[in-house]
């Protein structure tokens, strides 16, 4: 999101009251000033295909639309109740046509009609929407407007026939920090999907047809009616809602469990704990030290073992997931429905604080078995839809098995865990607030071989997860409050991967490097429908990737610290853990 200082002024204000009557200059930098809901660019062909009447429609049709009662409600419905917007010109070059106008009600969007009426054709020449994007770009990041969203319309009658790619220059405006790039091409649906494939782009973006130039008045309210009121319809936030909470609560059931303990890495390490072995001299005997009947006494052994281990752990996750969306092309016959996306989940950005505590107790050589108490807090931040907070608890018994085998070992791990979470949701754009509860269970398995080899400790690891949690119905509190029915969520993954560990004795332990790497595969990726509309897919394969350093004292101290990161087409994390552990 752009953020851009707002002067308060008498001087702004007075610049803003002169831009008013300066509406034809065409320098639009830093003339308005003020918090809108929306910054709009209206990029507009003038080349040479769009003859004298052709551009004359273009322009009633933008004029009709800003007088328009519609646009004039949905100017005043956003929580500024004011938009800015501009429009500019291209051909093989681009231009200012109407500087940056704020407007607020009905009377200002039909003073900005005038002012677009009264426009004529500055020049023609080829096609290159690349040229009006990067002007469009370059306006809204220059002016002194602050607004919640940015967008750019593009509007034209034909493909590209100079200058750059007009993909590139969407990328790089979208990478600028664009939220979206709607088209609006007039003609056929060939350039309709010329549109779509090197102009449309962004959070919520679609591009709408228009048959022909006549048609343009009709297709151009429709648009900037979506473009004002925002990508999300009233019905839309809800669902999108609940397709966020499914994907963070699943993030958060996966962070509680993770290596509980860095058992794992000191297992797939192969350092072991071992008995502490002393050896007392005989007692000394009055009579020449000797034992009755002449023979010598032996010294005493003292075997001691710490079987038992106390910890505790804290960690931090912050994961981003990628919007997702599908094409709708409604097929009605008889009609024309221009193709759009809709958006199915929304962009997600997640940050976990959190620690553990757990204490574990060694049966014999072989077997251990634990208990640990997980808690955190998620904050969930879901572009344009809202956010969510969530408070986890969750209990988790296990058990670990290892056994040496000549020059290797084998090691199996399988922990439960049961969490229970306590949301509290905010819902954009109204503000309304939910507050619920959800469990969830999951069960996960970890084997591997330990292999050595000179001083390194290497072989390949395998783990399978499984998960399954709800999220309760509840019904919203605040302006227009929503009923959301219980939510279902699962997971069932697999890893197969590789590490190696270098343990190195020191004088008072054992410090041990550790990397590894893993290839992860979801195979509930799917994760349903509300109203049979997608709610999104989870990564089908994921990179797992892992460092971390610990240092292990035998019968005293032991800490780890761990890296992991987990890269996929949709969603990328990175967790950091620091555990500390004490054997008694």
């Amino acid at each position: 999101m752009k953020s851009s200082h707002l002067r308060r002024s008498v001087t702004a204000q007075f610049l803003g009251v002169l831009a008013a009557f300066s509406l034809p200059l065409t320098s639009s930098y830093a003339i308005v000033a003020g918090t809108v809901d929306l910054e709009l660019s209206l990029v507009t062909d003038i080349s040479g295909s769009v003859d004298a009447t052709e551009f004359n429609l273009q322009m009633s049709g933008y004029s009709s639309a800003f007088r328009n009662p519609l646009l004039h409600s949905a100017i005043e419905s956003g929580p500024n109740g004011a938009i800015a917007v501009n429009l500019i010109f291209y051909d093989d070059t681009a231009s200012v046509g109407v500087p940056w106008t704020i407007l607020t009600n009905a009377s200002e969007a039909n003073a900005f009609a005038d002012v677009i009426d009264g426009l004529g054709r500055p020049r023609s020449g080829l096609t290159d929407p690349a040229e009006g994007i990067d002007l469009a770009t370059s306006e809204i990041f220059n002016n002194a407007i602050t607004s919640t969203r940015q967008v750019i319309d593009v509007s034209g009658d034909g493909t590209s026939s100079s200058g750059g790619p007009p993909s590139l220059a969407r990328d790089n405006a979208l990478a600028a920090g664009i939220d979206a790039i709607n088209g609006l091409p007039i003609g056929s649906t060939s350039l309709e999907q010329y549109y779509i494939d090197n102009i449309q782009g962004g959070t919520g973006s679609f591009t709408v047809l228009a048959n022909d130039f006549a048609d343009f008045q009709a297709s151009v309210l429709e648009k900037l009616e979506r473009e004002i009121r925002g990508e999300l319809t009233f019905g839309e936030a809800p669902r999108l809602l609940t397709s966020g909470l499914r994907t963070t609560s699943i993030v958060v059931a996966r962070t509680a469990t993770r290596d509980v303990g860095d058992r794992l890495f000191r297992m797939r390490s192969g350092v072991r704990s071992e008995p502490i072995v002393t050896t007392q001299p005989a007692p000394y005997s009055s009579k020449g030290g000797m034992a009755k009947g002449g023979m010598a006494k032996t010294p005493i052994t003292i075997t001691e073992r710490c079987p038992w281990e106390v910890y505790g752990q804290i960690f931090y996750v912050t994961e981003d997931t990628d919007a997702q969306y599908r094409t709708v092309r409604p097929n009605v016959p008889g009609a024309n429905f221009p193709a759009f996306q809709q958006l199915i989940q929304p962009d997600t950005s997640t940050d976990i604080f959190g620690g553990t505590v757990g204490i574990d107790y060694d049966i014999d050589d072989h077997w251990t078995v634990g208990f640990a108490l997980s808690a955190s807090r998620a904050e969930s931040d879901m572009t344009f839809v809202g956010n969510v907070d969530i408070d986890n608890l969750t209990l988790m018994p296990y058990v670990s098995y290892y056994r040496p085998i000549g020059n290797m070992a084998f090691y199996a791990d399988l922990l439960y865990g049961y969490g229970m979470n306590e949301y509290d949701t905010r819902r954009l754009p109204t503000g309304a607030v939910g507050n619920t509860d959800g469990d969830f269970h999951t069960l996960e398995f970890n084997t591997g071989l330990n292999l050595r080899n000179g001083g390194f400790v290497h072989g390949p690891l395998a783990q399978i997860r499984w998960l399954d949690g709800e999220i309760d119905s509840y019904t919203e509190t605040g302006p227009g409050a929503v009923f959301y029915p219980q939510a279902d969520y699962e997971s069932l993954a697999t890893q197969l991967g590789y590490q190696v560990s270098y343990p190195m004795e020191m004088a008072g332990g054992t410090l041990v490097p550790q990397g590894r790497a893993a290839w992860e595969h979801e195979f509930e990726e799917d994760q349903g429908t509300v109203a049979g509309i997608p709610l999104g897919e989870l990564d089908e394969d994921l990179a797992v990737l892992g460092l971390g350093l610990g240092y292990f004292t035998n019968c005293g101290w032991n800490a780890v610290l761990d890296y992991e990161a987990r890269l996929g087409s949709e969603t990328q994390s990175h967790y950091v853990g620091l555990k500390v552990g004490k054997e008694f």
